[in-house]
């Protein structure tokens, strides 16, 4: 009998034995699953932050494309009506020396003629595509004087090829 007990106790031994060894490996699946859940989570709330951050940017690039898109219009009409009022007006002899200089200067001798002589005939393409080419650059010169920026220059660069892209 108690050959029969010892038997038993350790049977019930065994048993406790393969038990413990489970529930020692549930306990540590439990605790990789909850490590696993705190990475999840803590990379759900990177995941949530870094959308609300792009949300962010998207909201203000498109306030930058609808302003650049705007200005842009501005300075396409600008230059139109000033081309038009150019145009519509007869060019005064011998007034011209230092304009043409600064013309010559700024654009080499074969824009500078290209242009007056594109002029003469009526034309204003040439002509209204160089003051736009000038108001963008004062419109630049303007902005990063104003933003005190270095880098206004790369991100001026950035929102003109969006824009670019936009109108495409």
């Amino acid at each position: 009998m108690f050959r029969n007990q010892q038997a038993e106790i350790n049977r019930l031994q065994d048993a406790v034995f393969v038990e413990n060894q489970k529930a020692i490996a549930a306990q540590e699946q439990l605790t990789s699953v909850e490590h696993q859940l705190a990475a999840t989570v803590s990379e759900l709330i990177l995941s949530k932050e870094l959308a609300h951050t792009r949300a962010d940017e998207l909201a203000v690039a498109q306030v930058i494309m609808s302003t650049g898109g705007r200005m842009n219009e501005a300075i396409d009409q600008c230059a139109g009506l000033i081309g038009i009022a150019v145009l519509q007006k007869k060019r005064r002899r011998g007034n011209g020396t230092a304009p043409r200089k600064w013309m010559t200067e700024k654009w080499g001798d074969y824009l500078t003629h290209r242009v007056l002589v594109d002029v003469a005939r009526g034309d204003g393409v040439l002509f209204e595509s160089m003051l736009r080419n000038m108001f963008v650059v004062w419109c630049d010169d303007f902005i990063s004087a104003v933003s005190g920026d270095p880098n206004q220059d790369e991100a001026l660069k950035i929102m003109w090829c969006s824009i670019s892209k936009l109108r495409e």
